[in-house]
């Protein structure tokens, strides 16, 4: 093998005059199927059919079983389970078997023998059952009602294990994932290791919705000789070649070294993030695209080097996206020397009669802030990054996009919770236009928005370690005529795994040695409640291995207790519940819903008021677990 390729990055304009210049594409058209959605409209909330990682796994030694089958067992009445038929002896780590939901622990079962299991106590489903979740988890609203699937949704959905993909047909395009761990999204179940393939179907679908038509390979492996013969072989049927992932620095990172005995090699890495590690090249004439790995780097190099080819091949100039001057509704900084394109929410704020846009996370590899972004924001190579309040250009990633739909965007800003996603799936299943943006920033945070207009609603639950009540002291600084309405009661206590392995009871284990903690962000409510409770018992915050390890929402400390990365965590029942984790209650805390008077009586605020005091929509809410809906919907206070 040849010694690595320069890794100088090339500016983004100088990489693509580079590369409009030297590419040059025949006239010709062919239609072939193709397996996207693109367009459909969704008719009910889509929600993830598996999680990451892929399986559900028992989380202890002992019996599966259907939950149902349990009922009516307790101390005074036994219950026999017929062996192998409501009954199948599973080891920690084991698959469930089909059918059961429930898993019950050895030392729960009172006797066995050639025929049956003697129980004694009744099961609610999932109960020792792991489910594992990353990025999205299992039962997640991954598209609400009625919206149209967008490209950026294609990938999500391919991640969240849903098959069913219809297809567009347009101009020849290959795409080849490369690595040895690449599967496909379509796959029965999944190992450890794996890597779902989200990319090759969001990509087919920018190629069906820039003019092309999409034609997809198996996947090539990191060996250079089989890497030589796929792309041979896959040249000489398409017009361009699109190859996934190998474009880094890493020891199995081939494609560049390929590409370069195959063809010409014409730039290798550009100065943009997300996508710097991205290659481009001709083989036979024809244009090459070696596309990085992550998701997010995947679309937006599409959108900047594969995008002007369509565009030129089929108009003669690149289309771009319609575009919305906005405010910035907060600081954002940057690396100098390196353009970037940075994914932003929209919402229209009536009384400044103007858009917002609400930066999203950063990350490369964060699916779902494609599917959340409105548009996108480009920030130059010499900036240091953008101020809160600057007016910046949003090119609108939206494929639909329509101004009065984003006029019809409500912002809630503050502490996340399950029950505000179920409120915007009753608000569009009732009126599609009407849409919660949801930006969980932390109960002080969302209310700072709130408090400087940013936001029509602030989603908190800040305690006053004084009282021992919640949100009221805050709301003095107020400027604006605001109500308080309750949200919900919730139980807030510590995450452990199931089984309570690390035999863990009380707050005060949190100083132990063998104790890895996981914490939420400074501003977060659960933070505040958190180190009310350690000043109670006199504990120093330097005395709890991983008090300064952060995360930004209850799903992400969950997900650090389920992998095995911290013992314990701080979150909500109804968390502890999806996740299949213990619980160990501490403490029972009040949620609301700040909002101006102004918004809550226009249609929108009414609309929501309506729907929080249902009795549906309670009925729905409790059966998450750990909530107590008592006065929601209810004002429990307006500005004097």
């Amino acid at each position: 093998m040849k010694s690595r390729l320069n890794s100088t990055y090339t500016f983004f304009e100088k990489a693509l005059k580079t590369w409009l210049k030297e590419v040059k594409l025949p006239f010709e058209t062919e239609c072939i199927p193709i397996e996207q959605s693109l367009g459909r409209i969704t008719a009910l909330p889509v929600k993830a059919k598996i999680s990451n990682p892929f399986y559900l796994q028992s989380a202890l030694d002992g019996i599966a079983v259907k939950a149902s089958s349990t009922l009516g067992a307790r101390e005074t009445s036994p219950r026999k389970l017929k062996n192998k038929v409501e009954a199948i002896q599973i080891n920690t780590g084991d698959p469930i078997p089909w059918g059961m939901d429930a898993v019950i622990p050895l030392e729960q079962i009172l006797s066995k023998d050639e025929n049956n299991f003697e129980i004694n106590k009744a099961l609610n489903c999932g109960e020792g059952i792991r489910q594992i979740g990353e990025d999205i988890f299992e039962s997640q609203v991954v598209i609400n009602t009625r919206e149209p699937i967008r490209p950026q949704h294609i990938g999500l959905l391919a991640q969240a294990g849903i098959k069913e993909i219809a297809v567009l047909k347009k101009f020849k395009v290959g795409i080849i994932p490369t690595g040895d761990e690449i599967v496909s999204h379509t796959k029965e179940s999944f190992k450890v290791g794996e890597i779902i393939d989200s990319n090759t179907p969001m990509l087919e679908a920018l190629v069906n919705s820039w003019g092309g038509t999409p034609v997809k390979f198996p996947p090539l492996p990191n060996k250079e000789a089989e890497l030589n013969r796929g792309v041979e072989k896959a040249i000489e049927e398409m017009d361009i070649l699109l190859l996934i992932a190998g474009s880094s620095r890493g020891t199995k990172d081939l494609v560049p070294e390929v590409l370069t005995t195959l063809g010409k090699l014409l730039i290798k890495g550009v100065a943009i993030k997300p996508g710097r590690p991205v290659t481009l090249a001709l083989v036979q004439n024809k244009p090459v695209i070696n596309i990085p790995g992550y998701p997010v780097s995947a679309f937006i190099v599409s959108y900047l080097f594969l995008k002007p080819l369509l565009d030129g091949y089929y108009t003669g100039k690149c289309s771009d996206f319609p575009e919305v001057r906005a405010i910035l509704a907060r600081k954002v900084f940057k690396e100098v020397g390196v353009r970037e394109f940075l994914r932003v929410a929209l919402s229209y704020r009536n009384k400044q009669d103007t858009f917002f846009a609400y930066p999203l996370p950063r990350g490369a590899g964060v699916s779902s802030s494609l599917v959340m972004a409105d548009g996108l924001v480009e920030i130059p190579e010499n900036s240091e990054g953008l101020s809160e309040g600057e007016e910046v250009l949003v090119s609108m990633i939206n494929q639909e996009y329509n101004g009065v739909l984003l006029k019809g965007n409500t912002v809630i800003s503050g502490s996340q919770d399950l029950t505000l996603e179920i409120l915007n799936t009753y608000l569009r299943r009732e009126n599609p236009e009407l849409t919660l943006k949801l930006l969980s920033v932390g109960s002080l945070s969302g209310f700072n928005m709130f408090s400087r207009g940013l936001s029509d609603i602030c989603g908190m639950h800040v305690l006053d370690e004084k009282t021992g009540d919640y949100n009221y002291h805050l709301l003095k600084e107020l400027k604006v005529k605001s109500v308080l309405v309750n949200l919900t009661y919730r139980e807030q206590g510590l995450l452990v795994k199931k089984s309570n392995p690390a035999n863990i009871r009380e707050i005060k284990d949190l100083v132990r040695d063998d104790i890895r903690f996981v914490n939420r962000q400074r501003g977060a409510g659960t933070r505040i409640l958190l180190d009310y409770l350690l000043n109670k018992e006199g504990i120093s915050t330097e005395h709890i291995k991983g008090y300064s390890e952060e995360e930004f929402t209850h799903f992400g400390v969950a997900q650090r207790v389920k992998e095995n990365q911290a013992e314990v965590g701080l979150g909500i029942k109804a968390i502890a519940n999806l996740y299949n984790l213990d619980f160990i209650a501490l403490h029972k805390e009040r949620y609301d819903l700040l909002m101006t008077e102004e918004f809550m009586n226009t249609k929108k605020g009414q609309h929501i008021l309506k729907i929080l005091q249902s009795g549906s929509f309670k009925e729905e809410i409790m059966a998450l677990g750990g909530y107590d809906t008592r006065e929601m919907g209810e004002v429990i206070w307006k500005s004097p």
